[in-house]
């Protein structure tokens, strides 16, 4: 039996092996030899992986004989790693759109609630304008404002995702963290984008007001 593996793959099959079996006549394994592959970039041996894995099949099918025994057998991270990732393509691509609907809808909310408050702020920014307020000030305080509004919620998103996806990682063979690290970075400029395109309005609206 041929395995193509990482190194995780190699210490988990000898600590099995040492854990299950304290004398090798006990397994009917033992027999079998095995060749390993251990490569550091198995993520780039998909080509390499489908071609031993058709060769292995065509030979099974002419020499493979139940009654002696003969048989070979073939597997690679990189061919199973492949099969999750395409599993998982249909999921993954929902999950996008669910969460592409619902950050529309939180822009949303944060725009219509911004706008229905206008009237309630103008009474309190006319007030504090009588009293000395400059504009240098008032974007200061709107600027506070909207930096709670926009981000302490993203932040605990990102907070909570991050230990989802710790326990995530612990579960597959792969490094995810790059990933994970420029979906989160995708969010946080688009929040940021859409923070400074709201404060833009929201102060135009209270200085046209004001005037």
């Amino acid at each position: 039996m041929t395995v193509l593996a990482n190194q995780a793959d190699i210490d988990m099959m000898w600590q099995e092996a040492e854990a299950r079996y304290k004398n090798t006549e006990d397994n009917l394994n033992s027999k079998i030899p095995y060749s390993i592959f251990h490569t550091d970039d198995w993520e780039n041996t998909t080509v390499s992986a489908k071609k031993l894995s058709t060769y292995v099949n065509n030979w099974n099918e002419k020499n493979q004989n139940e009654k002696t025994g003969t048989y070979t057998g073939f597997e690679s991270l990189a061919l199973q790693w492949q099969n999750m990732q395409q599993a998982n393509g249909l999921l993954l691509l929902l999950t996008v759109l669910c969460g592409a609907v619902f950050y529309t809808f939180s822009a949303g909310f944060i725009y219509l609630r911004l706008h229905s408050d206008l009237k309630r702020d103008e009474q309190q920014y006319k007030m504090l304008f009588k009293i000395g307020l400059t504009k240098p000030e008032l974007h200061k305080i709107v600027a506070r404002q909207l930096r709670v509004m926009f981000f302490l919620p993203l932040f605990v998103a990102v907070i909570h995702s991050l230990v989802a996806f710790l326990a995530l990682q612990n579960l597959l063979d792969f490094n995810i963290w790059q990933n994970v690290g420029i979906v989160i970075g995708i969010f946080i400029i688009v929040q940021a984008v859409y923070y400074f395109f709201v404060k833009h309005q929201y102060l135009k609206q209270l200085r046209r007001i004001m005037k």
